[in-house]
């Protein structure tokens, strides 16, 4: 199961649920397309359902904490998506 995705120029680097990892040949914005997931920042997408935490400064950029421990940053031009994306599948 894919936890989060991580892009590295036109590569994504896919995280999975059992700590391993792999680098696929697309763009994050392929993915981004594809999944049902969240963009919390220009080179991160999580899976909503293994977001842990989801933190924000006072308007300033914020974090999510995955299931694993695992914290992303969240820019501050995604938060309201973010927060609006994570209370609808709660």
């Amino acid at each position: 199961m894919i936890v989060w995705l991580e892009g590295e120029a036109n590569y994504t680097r896919v995280h999975y649920r059992d700590g391993s990892f792999t680098l696929v040949t697309h763009p994050l914005q392929w993915f981004d397309q594809k999944l049902d997931f969240i963009r919390v920042h220009r080179s991160a997408i999580v899976n909503p359902m293994y977001v842990r935490e989801f933190k924000q400064r006072k308007s300033r950029a914020g974090w999510v904490q995955l299931h694993n421990g695992k914290i992303l940053p969240v820019s501050r031009s995604r938060l309201t998506y973010t927060d609006t994306q994570l209370k609808a599948v709660q």
